[in-house]
């Protein structure tokens, strides 16, 4: 019998973005780990959902564990019919969630600071969770949220006890740290989806009016464009000799790329921002963050140690902390700060979760056999 039944999106030859690179992550972790598993791609499902659910159900007979990676869309349909499969054979079934995932539903009718509210206070006045998608959630073994922040929410707002965090980590074994820059020249980084909720015009426009006199600033933009055809017009005409679009980042070259700067710039306005991997990924690269306070911001960065939140959304707070930034250059002590950080979002410090709730590994058993 296999081991695990992994389900998920990997993308194929397509732009990656958060499911499919954490989908194609467990997998190589997987075999890193010669663990023995079925993986079903989602890619097709879309083109192909009665075959997609017909190889699902058989491969739930012959696997131990079923691990369900997939998105908002994704889970809405396959948890019931997992679960449904599953009856029969009451195999560990393993949830790890992408961003804020099954929550979706419920928030993105919430206003900005409805939305605040449920995830910061657990106030849950303004929706309610049905009861089929309680009990539906209650037949999964772990669901596995990216922080703390979601864990609490799912817990109170489903009222679950099957809820344990896992962080959203990178195996990466980089360690080419650059020196910290002592320099007047700093080179901003933003890599992201190129989108107006992602804050990029704001940033631009802060930029432009800096560089008037502070000529030595730079910022380079990393990212698949996902802009109207006007917004596309408007972008390219703000470029200039201290604001390049350099194109999107090949997923192994992105860390690589981020420690080449100083400071990551994230000033997304996305209300329903997940828990972003880019996070992740500059601070294993040793590059310390300005970012606006989205909802989880705080719960994965250090505020004033190894990075720096702000309030979005205007322009003018965030050209007010860019500015504190650079005029006091804080980007050297937060730099120095973050190779504490790093390895909090490292595979080998996350490890033996990964082992015990996706592979049903208990490394303590093992070694004492």
């Amino acid at each position: 019998m296999k081991k695990v039944l992994l389900i998920g999106n990997s993308g194929r030859n397509k732009t990656l973005n958060g499911q499919t690179i954490k989908v194609r992550l467990y997998r190589d972790l997987l075999i890193k780990e010669k663990i023995n598993f079925i993986f079903i791609d989602l890619k097709d499902f879309s083109r192909k959902p009665l075959s997609t659910l017909r190889n699902i159900k058989k491969s739930i007979a012959d696997c131990e564990r079923i691990v369900l990676l997939t998105a908002q869309r994704g889970v809405k349909i396959l948890i019931p019919f997992i679960n449904a499969c599953n009856k029969k054979y009451n195999r560990t079934f393993i949830l790890p969630m992408i961003g804020i995932n099954i929550l979706h539903k419920y928030t993105d009718r919430l206003s900005e600071t409805q939305n605040y509210s449920f995830f910061h206070d657990c106030d849950f006045g303004n929706v309610k969770p049905s009861k089929r998608d309680i009990r539906q959630l209650k037949k999964i073994s772990y669901i596995l949220p990216e922080n703390e922040t979601i864990k609490n929410v799912l817990i109170a707002f489903f009222k679950l006890k099957n809820v344990f965090v896992l962080q959203n980590f990178r195996d990466s074994n980089f360690s080419n740290l650059k020196s910290v820059n002592r320099n007047d020249s700093v080179k901003l980084l933003f890599l992201s989806r190129v989108a107006r909720e992602k804050g990029v015009f704001e940033l631009i426009n802060v930029v432009r009016r800096i560089c008037v006199y502070m000529p030595t600033i730079t910022l380079d933009i990393y990212g698949e464009e996902y802009l109207k055809p006007g917004d596309i017009v408007l972008f390219n005409s703000l470029l200039c000799t201290n604001v390049r679009y350099m194109g999107p980042c090949k997923n192994e070259s992105v860390i690589q790329t981020i420690s080449n700067y100083d400071l990551f710039v994230f000033p997304t306005l996305y209300k329903g921002e997940g828990t972003p991997g880019v996070i992740a990924e500059s601070f294993i690269a040793g590059v310390p963050i300005l970012s606006s306070n989205f909802i989880q911001a705080k719960e994965l960065m250090n505020n004033g140690i190894d990075s720096i939140i702000y309030e979005p959304p205007t322009e003018k707070k965030l050209e007010e902390t860019l500015l504190d930034i650079l005029n006091n250059k804080k980007y050297i002590s937060l730099a120095k700060n973050v190779i504490n950080t790093r390895k909090q979002y490292l595979y080998e410090y996350n490890r033996d979760k990964f082992l015990q709730y996706i592979c049903g590994i208990n490394l303590e058993r093992e070694e004492n056999k």
